[in-house]
């Protein structure tokens, strides 16, 4: 379980060796499929339904080249609800090792009988359990290929990985396996989310039937991080990477309007400037109704991240600014170094040869749509909707200019005079 209010709390998200019925009943080697593994199953075989020796039950044939010779049989067994025995040989219903994390009381599973589906249901349920165990030759094929091969990050900072699987020239779905070989230096979740503890070098790997992949991640200080710009001709010049960047396609920092500091919860109850709900604003506040009343319209100074980080004459930028760059430059998205984002280039007569990248590093409320959309905050509060400030976003299809809560956590591009 990974959630406080439903019990103990240890982050397992696959089940361990001894709480694998495969594994405890038949021996080294043999387990109990994941999640993927069983939407594999589903989507890689020609799912017949048959009778055998008066079973009914799916004949589960190969699609892959080679193998369409090759079946299963899984019998409509039915499911235990308490003490009753339900729908045997109607339907059959099958455990996978992997917890559903939205809602740890379940865990996935997949259902049989006039369809083939992969869900997830209570995890008190009697199912039945199909083993599975690596094919060498299966595996001769498989490749796994990560998004880049190094990352200098800062410390404190986060960044996520992506890894793909491939059979052969096709991507593949199979379980990750992610870690990391210097955790005082840097560690990772089960997604790829890495986190920059220490100053120094881990490599962060991705496993998946023995076959791997490595990320080297390079730990610096922030501090001593030079900060360089680009002059596309516009009224500001822009910042070459993000506030807690090493490089410019780092994701860098995910920040709370006016506030300078990370978190690990994005919400009305965390966010510096209320006292817990959006209609007790404490600060940058236009609207009586949504508590104390100052006027502020543009960040202070010392709210301002780009300014408290860099110093100098760096700041956020205005959402004159942010527009400005939206209208007169050309967004092209790009894959740099493995990220994802949009290549930025100005359309000022002298200055089309100059570009900044925005990586789409997401946003914060959870980590959410890393790798495909991005979110830039301005330093202007929406006076007619308070609670709310101007930001640029954008994903792989189109970007816009609009506003959002205060307390969601997103980049931030400096910019300069």
């Amino acid at each position: 379980s990974n959630y406080g209010n439903e019990g103990f709390i240890d982050t397992l998200t696959v089940l361990a060796s001894v709480d694998d019925v495969a594994y405890i009943k038949w021996g080294d080697g043999w387990r109990m499929p994941t999640h993927a593994e069983q939407v594999e199953l589903r989507d890689n075989c020609t799912w017949t339904l048959t009778t055998l020796n008066g079973v009914n039950g799916y004949l589960v044939t190969s699609n892959i080249t080679g193998y369409t010779d090759r079946s299963i049989f899984l019998p409509f067994a039915g499911a235990y609800n308490n003490s009753d025995l339900n729908n045997m040989g109607s339907s059959g219903y099958y455990w996978s090792s992997s917890l559903y994390t939205e809602t740890p009381l379940k865990a996935y599973n997949f259902i049989t009988s006039d369809y083939v589906g992969c869900t997830y249901v209570y995890r008190n349920y009697g199912f039945s359990v199909r083993p599975v165990f690596p094919s060498e030759d299966w595996l001769s094929h498989i490749t796994v290929s990560m998004n880049c091969k190094s990352i200098k990050m800062c410390m404190n900072y986060n960044t996520k990985l992506e890894c793909k699987v491939y059979y052969d020239d096709d991507q593949y779905s199979l379980p990750i396996e992610w870690s990391s070989d210097n955790t005082s230096v840097a560690t990772v979740d089960g997604d790829g989310n890495v986190t920059a503890i220490s100053i120094g070098t881990a490599n962060i790997i991705a496993v998946t039937h023995s076959k791997l992949a490595k990320c080297t991640i390079t730990v610096v200080n922030e501090s001593e991080i030079s900060h360089d710009y680009i002059d596309l001709g516009l009224s500001v010049k822009w910042a070459t990477t993000n506030v807690g960047a090493a490089e410019p396609e780092g994701y860098g920092g995910s920040f709370a309007w006016g506030e300078i500091e990370l978190k690990s919860t994005y919400d009305w109850s965390s966010y510096k400037w209320c006292n817990g709900s959006r209609y007790t604003l404490t600060k940058y506040n236009t609207n009586s109704s949504f508590g104390t009343v100052d006027n502020r319209i543009t960040l202070d100074q010392e709210d301002d991240v780009a300014h408290v980080k860099w110093g100098g004459n760096w700041r956020m930028p205005t959402a004159a600014e942010l527009e400005e760059l939206k209208n007169e430059c050309t967004w092209t998205w790009i894959t740099l170094n493995g990220v994802n984002g949009y290549l930025v280039t100005s359309n000022k007569t002298g200055y089309t040869d100059r570009s900044i990248f925005l990586p789409a590093a997401g946003i914060r409320k959870n980590p959410s749509n890393v790798g495909s959309t991005g979110y830039y905050w301005s330093n202007s509060l929406d006076d007619g909707d308070p609670g709310k400030a101007y930001y640029i976003g954008f994903s792989s299809g189109d970007k816009v200019y609009s506003n959002y809560s205060y307390y969601n956590g997103m980049s931030v591009r400096p910019v300069c005079p």
